[in-house]
């Protein structure tokens, strides 16, 4: 007769209070978020304001199929706009020519730059850290400010803002270190180029990501000097 076995102890239950916890965390973090887009929704028109009248020569030459690669590539004053002129030219075809859905677009490139900064801070303080929230916070009442209305009222300012989450999310593609070294360094490539060619300060993302491939030395590692967050290109 064969000894009896033991029966299988059961599983831990989820720590409901830790998750509980996490969401509200999160919940928190993106209130600034929430009441961004209400205003915008509150505020939004469908008037172009400044350069965004400077589409009108790009959609007549769309819709009369004269449109060539040197509309796209040609300066905004020193600027690059090509991807956003491809983004305007998509949106509009979308919409009808409605300027709100660039507002649409704009406040959703917002959103994504500030998940972006919440996973950098989560590889920073600890996934598990309490600090992650409040940090988050903080940075969020900065993304997501009223103070700066004419860049979530205005379309053109996709150009300015979509640089912003091309850097977030190419310091977030360095430090996912599940994907290989090159799939790492084909996103962050094409991240660069698309805010190079959205606005000057895209060329910010080179420095960015060659700075965090190259670890500092001597006084600056000393200093603690780190131009990214929880993001470590190396292997």
């Amino acid at each position: 007769m064969s000894a009896a076995t033991d029966p299988p102890a059961p599983s831990d239950p989820p720590d409901r209070p830790a998750r509980w916890r996490h969401w509200t965390g999160v919940a928190t973090a993106f209130l600034p978020a929430l009441i961004l887009g209400i205003l915008i929704k509150a505020n939004a028109v469908n008037i172009p304001t400044w350069d965004d009248w400077e589409r009108v020569p790009l959609i007549e030459k769309w819709e009369s199929g004269e449109l060539a690669f040197g509309d796209l590539y040609e300066p905004h004053i020193e600027h690059r706009i090509f991807f956003p002129r491809l983004i305007i030219l998509g949106l509009n075809a979308a919409s009808g020519g409605d300027l709100r859905a660039e507002m649409g677009f704009i406040f959703a490139t917002t959103l994504l730059t500030g998940v972006a900064a919440y996973i950098l801070l989560g590889r920073t303080l600890g996934a598990g850290s309490r600090l992650v929230a409040p940090a988050a916070l903080a940075i969020n009442l900065m993304i997501f400010s009223p103070l700066q209305w004419q860049n979530f009222l205005w379309g053109i300012q996709i150009a300015f803002m979509l640089p912003v989450c091309c850097i977030a999310w190419a310091l977030v593609a360095l430090g996912a270190r599940r994907l290989g070294i090159w799939v790492r360094f084909g996103i962050c490539l094409a991240l660069a180029l698309i805010g190079t060619h959205s606005f000057g300060h895209g060329m910010l993302i080179w420095w960015f990501c060659s700075a965090r491939c190259c670890p500092p030395s001597g006084w600056a590692r000393r200093a603690g000097f780190s131009p990214g967050l929880g993001c470590s290109a190396r292997r």
